[in-house]
């Protein structure tokens, strides 16, 4: 199942994760721990994900529109498709 604005922010630096669509599954390393920051009407979370080649991912979701954000699971939610990252 995918994680919850609250999983996320619970992250931890070196916890494994994937971002996962239906056109890959990427394996990604928490690098920098969630930081929350409220703007106007807005709560957003950022962190960094690296992948094994050293290349880092930004992230970004917005508490209450998550459904347009990443999707974040701890498995490869999707089958058949590349796992990319490692």
């Amino acid at each position: 199942m995918r994680l919850t604005y609250n999983e996320l922010k619970n992250m931890k630096i070196g916890e494994v994760y994937y971002e996962s669509s239906q056109y890959s599954n990427i394996k990604f390393t928490v690098k920098t721990n969630p930081v929350e920051k409220i703007s106007g009407d807005l709560t957003q979370l950022t962190w960094i994900g690296s992948v094994k080649d050293g290349e880092d991912i930004e992230f970004l979701t917005t508490k209450g529109l998550e459904h347009y954000g990443v999707k974040i699971y701890t498995f490869p939610a999707y089958i058949g498709v590349p796992e990319v990252g490692y």
